[in-house]
């Protein structure tokens, strides 16, 4: 059983690398075959990341939607009207079919050169859900992208303070001085709308081979919504340090190996699951980064019945289709990564 990586489609390199201190890999989603970025793509190569596509197929569509977006949000600049514009707020027609929209003018276009009176057929809530993520992915690497311009202008300044004033910054590995307190976790941006858009992706592809029900995350925002809005459950896991090393696939694979036999336990049996196999959770070292670990266990919901109920498009399907699954409970993990 692999974790599933969740709501996001993008993920840094330190969340990989935490994600793999915990579990060795994580599976993330990607909307679209589309291209996947240098440090996810490099990721994988190390084996920290397992990138999945639930979904091909519309992709000239999904570019095509984007580009008008772009071009939308370039005119015009005011954020709620562009906020307004995303698909995830437009769920009973296609993206963007507003009356001044680029592809509502197409759309007219088209009609009158076919010499039809047919009017757009609603969106397709997949579809929808693919163009927000995409959205959503690009702006997590950007936000990206942006933190490591702080990290190396921390790094300048810091050499700058020791050229002039031989004073030394407290100033970690990943270039952390006392100005940059916190890595980047995460968005918190449109928190609700991204966990609905992940869970018609996930559904699709767990319906029809439900292979985890271990859903991990990096953002405590998203795991406190989760647990809020799931039946009452256990936390069954509260881990505060655990070693990142330089190697995570080779070193500590013995606990690794012990916490998921632990997990499918919870994960395949009826509730209450007693466990009688002690974790030895690797001793940190008095430097480098750590991450923290906590798991929650959804008794008696599998992941169809408890990302169901956060997928507007999909309930009927979430609870007609779920019997006779292996999967018991469902697993909701945090990590967060600290200096």
């Amino acid at each position: 059983m692999k974790p599933i990586y969740f709501p996001y489609t993008f993920v840094p390199s330190v969340i990989a690398e935490a994600g793999a201190a915990c579990f060795g890999q994580m599976i993330v989603y990607q909307p679209s075959g589309m291209e996947v970025p240098p440090q996810m793509m490099e990721a994988e190569k190390k084996g920290l990341l397992d990138i999945r596509v639930p979904v091909k197929g519309d992709e000239e569509k999904i570019f095509s939607v984007l580009t008008d977006h772009k071009r939308w949000a370039d005119v015009h600049k005011d954020r709620d009207a562009i906020r307004s514009t995303l698909p995830w707020h437009q769920k009973n027609r296609p993206p963007f079919f507003k009356e001044s929209s680029i592809m509502k003018i197409k759309e007219d276009i088209q009609r009158k050169i076919h010499n039809t009176d047919k009017a757009p057929e609603g969106s397709d809530p997949l579809f929808v859900a693919r163009v927000f993520l995409h959205m959503a992915h690009e702006f997590d690497m950007q936000n990206d992208d942006i933190d490591q311009h702080l990290r190396q202008l921390n790094r300048m300044e810091h050499e700058l303070m020791k050229n002039l004033q031989g004073s030394e910054m407290i100033f970690d590995k990943n270039g952390m001085g006392e100005k940059v307190s916190s890595l980047n976790y995460p968005s918190d941006f449109m928190v609700l709308e991204r966990i609905e858009a992940w869970s018609e992706l996930m559904l699709h592809e767990q319906k029809e081979n439900m292979t985890s029900g271990l859903f991990v995350t990096g953002n405590r925002s998203i795991f406190t919504h989760m647990i809020e809005n799931s039946p009452a459950g256990d936390m069954v896991l509260d881990i505060e340090t655990i070693p990142m090393r330089e190697n995570p696939i080779d070193e500590s694979q013995e606990w690794r190996d012990s916490l998921m036999k632990n997990i499918e336990k919870y994960s395949n049996n009826p509730w209450p699951v007693v466990i009688d196999e002690p974790l030895h959770v690797p001793v940190p070292g008095k430097t480098g980064r750590r991450t923290s670990l906590s798991l929650y266990v959804v008794p008696g919901e599998n992941p169809i019945d408890l990302f169901g109920r956060f997928c507007l498009h999909g309930l009927d399907f979430a609870y007609e289709q779920n019997k006779g699954r292996k999967i018991a409970n469902t697993l909701l993990g945090l990590f967060e990564v600290h200096p």
